[in-house]
């Protein structure tokens, strides 16, 4: 007996499938066999052009193809006592070849030992359509919150050194002697340096958000450690640091390499500058596996943070909780910005005078 005469000997006993919401019955191998006059409506097509002919090549766009083809395959695997119900969202599109999106619901069902999936469909693309301007008020929203700290950073950052540059050239220009005058130049330099600097970790926090194609790879984090603690070594030296590091339980990381660096050494730096002056600094930095994804830790002893006080500000730029001669609060900013990029997410615990743990969880 055929699978249509089988499934049409037990609709019998049932009700009709037009009495049934969007729903499209399919053989063992994807081909229409039945559906609903609702179906019918949404797709625009009527029986005679569909019945028959594979549920993928007629409703699914070509890059769903092969997705739902996998979903069937599972289904074939599966023994009947594990025959599930799964529901996915994509997009599908209609006689006149427009897409929209919709949520699919696919429970197999056996009839005379032949299996059957039954799919329920619903049209979500007013859904999609909100959660995408949602989406957008959020990222609107997020990106003013930034242009307010960008400008707020500009204010308080590059005022002090243009007013300084400014104070120079006047003093320059009233010397009429040439050794003060050369003096006055060479103090110059550093400040345009600090601007320079400034400037340039203002475009590259902003840069970060906009950067949607940074190339990733695997990388030994080891090996990025150990470039880390080469940029750092005259600190360390002086500080007389102790830096232990286990990346046994997840040696590779696949990642932007400038990203992993710059958090690296940002996590570290921060600790050898913010170390307590009662006891030798150690700055512990390890990776774990925790529910399949990795987690880097880097911990210190040094001065620690009041977090119930500061916790709000933490990660926000410009913010400063120690005093410091080169903290200028973008350090924390430009980490928690290459994280989220990257889908990850970083969050610290602190006691003050003990020390601060920060814990990195990155998306596989």
């Amino acid at each position: 007996m055929s699978s249509q005469r089988k499934l049409n000997k037990d609709n019998k006993r049932h009700p009709g499938i037009d009495d049934l919401p969007l729903t499209i019955v399919l053989d063992g191998e994807g081909v229409i066999l039945q559906w609903s006059s609702k179906a019918r409506a949404m797709f625009g097509w009527n029986n005679r052009e569909v019945i028959g002919l594979p549920f993928h090549k007629t409703i699914l766009p070509e890059k769903h193809h092969i997705d739902f083809l996998k979903l069937l395959a599972s289904y074939e695997r599966s023994s009947t006592e594990h025959l599930l119900h799964r529901a996915i969202e994509i997009s599908a599109c209609g006689k006149d070849h427009a897409e929209f999106d919709i949520s699919m619901g696919i429970s197999p069902v056996i009839i005379s030992g032949e299996r059957f999936c039954i799919c329920y469909i619903s049209d979500i693309t007013e859904r999609k359509m909100v959660a995408s301007k949602m989406t957008l008020v959020k990222q609107l929203s997020e990106q003013n919150t930034q242009l307010i700290d960008f400008c707020n950073i500009v204010s308080h950052n590059l005022r002090a050194p243009l007013v300084n540059m400014s104070m120079l050239v006047d003093f320059i220009e009233r010397s009429g002697d040439p050794g003060e005058q050369k003096m006055l130049i060479s103090k110059l330099r550093p400040v345009l340096e600090n601007l320079h600097a400034t400037f340039n970790e203002l475009v590259e926090s902003i840069q970060i958000k906009q950067n949607l194609e940074i190339e990733v790879e695997d990388i030994q984090i080891q090996e990025c450690m150990r470039r880390t603690l080469d940029g750092l070594q005259a600190e360390i030296v002086k500080l007389r640091a102790h830096i232990k590091a286990d990346f046994s339980e997840a040696p590779v990381l696949r990642y932007p390499p400038k990203y992993l660096y710059s958090i690296l050494h940002n996590l570290v730096s921060n600790s050898l500058k913010y170390h307590s002056p009662k006891r030798q600094p150690v700055i512990t930095v390890k990776t774990v596996k925790v529910d399949g994804r990795i987690v880097l830790s880097v911990s210190d002893n040094g001065l620690g943070i009041d977090l119930n006080k500061h916790r709000h500000n933490f990660f926000k730029i410009g913010k400063v909780f120690h005093r410091h001669p080169h903290a200028k609060g973008f350090g924390l900013f430009m980490t928690k910005t290459q994280i989220e990029a990257m889908g990850g997410r970083i969050w610290v615990e602190s006691v003050p005078d003990e020390g601060t743990s920060f814990f990195v969880e990155f998306k596989n």
